[in-house]
C-alpha cells in the first residue's frame, strides 16, 4: 500500500471507479464509496493547490499529499449520520483505500480535522472472505438483512433510475405504496439506499456497477421508461 504523493499522476474519476469495481473493493456498501468520494475530493484539491498555486501546508515531508476534513463535514456532505461514516472510515482503511493521522486541528464544523490520505487501490492480502462480510453487514444495531424478491427488484430499479416515487414504485411491482415504503426503509437500514438526491448523482457516475449489473427484462425495462417519463 503507498499514499499518493505530489509526484504522482493522480487516476481520473473514470480509472479508480474502474479498480473499485473489481473485487474485493465492489463489495462495499455505497455510502462507503460516497464517503470515500468525498475525502478523495478533498486530497485531490491539495494536490491540485500544489500543483497550480505552490501551497505546500498539505503536502508532509515524504512528499505525501492529504487532505483535512471532520467527520461532520464528510456526514453532512454524504447525508449520512456521523456514526455510519465512522464505520465507513474504519472499513476504507481495511481495505487500504485510505490512511488516516489523527490531529488536533478542528475545522470549521467544530470537530477534530484529521489528515486523510488516499492509497492506491490494492488488495489488503489479509483480508478474508469472513472479513469482507463482516464489513458489509455489520451495523451496530445488527440489523439482518431480510431476504424478498420484492426487495431484490426494487434495488434493481434504484440503481437503474436513481430517483423513483413511491407511488410508481408499487405500480411497477404491483403492490402497495406502504409495501414500498416499508421494504424501502429496510433497505435503508441495510445500506443500500442513502437520501435519493446523492444517490441519483452516484448512479449517474455509475460508482458501483456491481448494484447497476442488475439486469431487467426487455419487458421490465419498456415498462420503467413508461413510468418514469410519462
Amino acid at each position: 500500500m503507498r499514499r499518493y504523493t505530489v509526484d504522482d499522476k493522480f487516476t481520473t474519476k473514470e480509472e479508480y471507479k474502474k479498480k473499485l469495481e473489481q473485487p474485493p473493493y465492489n463489495k462495499l456498501k455505497i455510502n462507503r464509496i460516497a464517503v470515500y468520494d468525498v475525502i478523495r475530493q478533498r486530497v485531490y484539491g491539495s494536490y491540485k493547490n500544489y500543483h497550480d498555486n505552490k501551497i505546500k501546508k498539505f503536502v508532509n515531508g515524504k512528499g505525501e499529499v492529504f487532505g483535512r476534513i471532520n467527520q461532520t463535514e464528510i456526514a453532512e456532505k454524504c447525508r449520512i449520520s456521523e456514526s455510519t461514516v465512522k464505520r465507513a472510515i474504519k472499513d476504507l482503511m481495511k481495505f487500504n483505500l485510505i490512511e488516516v493521522e489523527e490531529s488536533e486541528t478542528y475545522g470549521k464544523h467544530g470537530g477534530k480535522s484529521n489528515k486523510y490520505f488516499i492509497c492506491e487501490p490494492t488488495p489488503n492480502e489479509n483480508i478474508t472472505e469472513n472479513d469482507v462480510s463482516k464489513i458489509i453487514v455489520n451495523e451496530p444495531k445488527k440489523i439482518k438483512q431480510i431476504k424478498s424478491p420484492i426487495k431484490e427488484r426494487m434495488k434493481k430499479i434504484y440503481y437503474k433510475k436513481g430517483k423513483v416515487t413511491n407511488k410508481a414504485m408499487a405500480e411497477f411491482l404491483g403492490v402497495s405504496v406502504k409495501t414500498v415504503q416499508r421494504k424501502k426503509a429496510e433497505l435503508r437500514a441495510e445500506g443500500y439506499l442513502i437520501d435519493e438526491k446523492t444517490q441519483s448523482k452516484m448512479v449517474a457516475e455509475r460508482v458501483n456497477s456491481n448494484m447497476l449489473n442488475y439486469n431487467l427484462t426487455p419487458e421490465e425495462d419498456a415498462k420503467l421508461e413508461k413510468l418514469f417519463h410519462d
